[in-house]
């Protein structure tokens, strides 16, 4: 994953006190741990706890490298009865590089009074090994009643320097797109309609690309995936407490009506092995959002995808250009100002390529 630039400044640690559960007090909530990670403070994490959303009875999918299973932050967070390795053909679901244990961290890692915690730190967690693995994925992710699905990793190709993911404007056409992600992957993503799951999906650390993976921008030629799929871009935090594009970011494009920012430079993380460490990417962005989203399906488990996905564009920070914008799209993900619509909720509608997946 590549380094932030500019990097931003380390968070300072403060310890308020112990942490008590069940009280209401935002202020209760920003402990040592939570501080740690100033993407939680970033996206107002903290409010949204205090008002008893913490992703409890939410399961997170994550499509990734694996996980450090005797990790703290993941103990008794794990479903190992449907937790798989697809590259292996196992349930051994090791990390291969501690791409995904970081990842599952940033998502959803436990508040234990050590290191960090995830966003969504009450959820648990199916942990699916081997990316690329796109359909299958997304079925076991809803056999196992997952509520959101994050693919921090997408398909790329030789661009002659070096491997860039594949941008959605690389397809021309709905039928073009379709073929490429072959009827297995649109079977799959179908299901997901019909049961409900999330799909967030990185967007790419290609240095200012203005155009997200052909993953993170399937609504854009097949709209009725729209309200399914959540594009992140990252964001840092700079010397003035304001979030700006991360210079490694892909920006949103055309994918700007489903595409959020969020934080994604030097984030502090579970380390496979144990401990923590910092990494930077999109890849840190996106499990952020699918944490974020599990905090909400928590407070309002009888809402559907579509609405929880408006609540969060409708909530986010306008970054950038007035409205949604191609780089920021709709702009800063933000928990605190998340509400539960009134009435009706409207929703935006918004070449077959050799490639190989790479983790973001």
């Amino acid at each position: 994953s590549p380094s932030p630039r500019p990097s931003p400044p380390p968070d300072p640690i403060t310890d308020p006190g112990p942490d008590v559960p069940g009280l209401d007090d935002a202020a209760d909530f920003r402990t040592r741990e939570f501080n740690r990670n100033y993407g939680l403070r970033l996206i107002g994490a903290d409010e949204r706890y205090a008002k008893g959303a913490r992703g409890k009875d939410i399961k997170i999918a994550i499509l990734d490298t694996g996980i450090d299973i005797d990790h703290p932050d993941f103990l008794g967070k794990i479903d190992t009865e449907y937790s798989y390795s697809f590259s292996r053909n196992s349930r051994d679901i090791s990390d291969s590089n501690g791409h995904g244990t970081h990842v599952a961290g940033i998502a959803a890692g436990g508040k234990d009074g050590r290191g960090t915690h995830g966003v969504a730190f009450e959820s648990e967690l199916l942990i699916l090994q081997g990316i690329g693995h796109l359909s299958a994925s997304i079925n076991r992710s809803i056999d196992a009643g997952a509520h959101v699905i994050n693919h921090s990793w997408a398909y790329t190709k030789w661009n002659g320097n070096g491997n860039v993911v594949i941008p959605i404007t690389d397809f021309t056409s709905g039928s073009d797109l379709e073929r490429s992600l072959g009827p297995a992957t649109i079977a799959a993503l179908d299901r997901a309609i019909e049961k409900d799951l999330m799909s967030v999906f990185a967007a790419g650390n290609d240095y200012g690309l203005p155009e997200v993976s052909y993953l993170a921008g399937i609504p854009h030629l097949l709209p009725d995936y729209d309200g399914y799929v959540i594009a992140a871009v990252a964001v840092y935090e700079d010397v003035n407490g304001k979030a700006e594009i991360a210079d490694f970011s892909n920006h949103c494009g055309v994918a700007m009506h489903f595409c959020l920012a969020a934080p994604g430079a030097g984030i502090l993380s579970a380390n496979n092995g144990g401990g923590v460490r910092y990494d930077g990417g999109t890849s840190m962005a996106a499990p952020h959002i699918a944490g974020a989203y599990a905090v909400l399906k928590s407070q309002w488990p009888d809402l559907t995808a579509p609405v929880i996905a408006e609540i969060m564009f409708k909530a986010a920070d306008d970054l950038g250009d007035p409205g949604v914008d191609p780089i920021y799209g709709q702009g800063l993900l933000n928990l605190e100002r998340a509400m539960r619509p009134i009435g009706e909720v409207v929703v935006y509608q918004g070449t077959t390529t050799e490639s190989d997946a790479m983790p973001l």
